[in-house]
């Protein structure tokens, strides 16, 4: 090392972008290219700096943080007053609908307000357990389903149940394994393009035998199946269940499944992006505390 000049080893390319680009594009840059480190131009080409992913974690410090909340604590105040006058126009506008047509009004602000509240509360949180915890606890209070759960898509489709909410200790499947040709006789071109898959009665609905006794001994009688896409592939499914008896499921609940999928599925690569950065920074951490020694 004191006779190697640095010239040997430097790089003669350093990929750059432009200062004015957001950190989330220089992230898939150095994601995309596996590299831990870019250029920071100005509008001339000329090299301003570099950015690192350490630098991309400066936004997690506490003052910076706190900047943050207090920017969205304003943007609350002013969706709060934006509801507010929303809210008063539905109600002039209820006053001179037919009927019918306030109800399916009404029906819908409130699934568009439990969409954003149960988003919120997924946000509240960077832990990748808890976000699941919260999702399959908010869906299946408001579905009113026996059980909710997340199912992982690893290569060979198999897994275990980790994650789930149940109405009664007797529908837990937890520590259960689901067999992985179940699941791949299910992922269709349906679930990859996001829509959701509704099985009223599992008797008619046209299933192999040998499927139908599978979930008769985890007792379901009605399921819906919903994908958590990441990009365009499947990550994994939240699959509710309807044990104690046949539940046809309504068109407004599938088409607010497959809203509330993307903010999951948003919130998953958030925490997953997180526990990234976490253990990067401990490598290095570790190979700087190795250099000094």
């Amino acid at each position: 090392l004191q006779t190697l000049p640095a010239r040997e080893v430097m790089g003669t390319s350093l990929t750059h972008l432009d200062r004015d680009d957001s950190l989330w594009h220089a992230h898939q840059m150095m994601q995309r290219l596996r590299i831990r480190q870019l250029g920071v131009v100005n509008r001339h080409g000329k090299l301003v700096g570099i950015l690192t992913q350490l630098s991309i974690l400066e936004i997690f410090k506490p003052g910076i943080v706190y900047g943050f909340i207090e920017n969205l604590q304003q943007q609350i105040g002013t969706l709060k007053r934006e509801k507010l006058e929303l809210l008063q126009s539905l109600n002039k506008n209820v006053e001179t609908s037919e009927p019918e047509n306030v109800s399916g009004l009404q029906e819908e602000t409130a699934r568009d307000y439990l969409l954003a509240l149960i988003s919120m509360r997924m946000r509240q949180s960077l832990n990748l357990e808890e976000i699941l915890e919260t999702a399959t606890l908010e869906i299946r209070t408001w579905l009113q389903a026996d059980r909710v759960f997340i199912y992982f898509c690893d290569p060979n489709w198999n897994g275990i149940v980790s994650i789930e909410s149940v109405s009664a200790i007797q529908w837990s499947l937890l520590g259960v394994h689901i067999r992985n040709d179940y699941f791949e006789k299910i992922t269709t071109d349906t679930l990859i393009r996001g829509n959701a898959i509704a099985i009223g009665n599992i008797y008619t609905a046209g299933l192999e035998r040998s499927d139908i006794e599978f979930l008769e001994r985890f007792q379901v009688k009605s399921k819906l199946i919903v994908p958590i896409s990441r990009g365009n592939s499947l990550w994994g499914m939240m699959i509710i269940h309807h044990c104690a008896e046949i539940r046809q499921w309504q068109d407004a609940e599938s088409d607010f499944l497959e809203r509330f999928s993307p903010q999951l599925a948003i919130a998953i690569h958030q925490s997953s992006l997180l526990e990234q950065s976490q253990v990067e920074l401990a490598e290095r951490k570790l190979a700087e505390a190795q250099l000094l020694h």
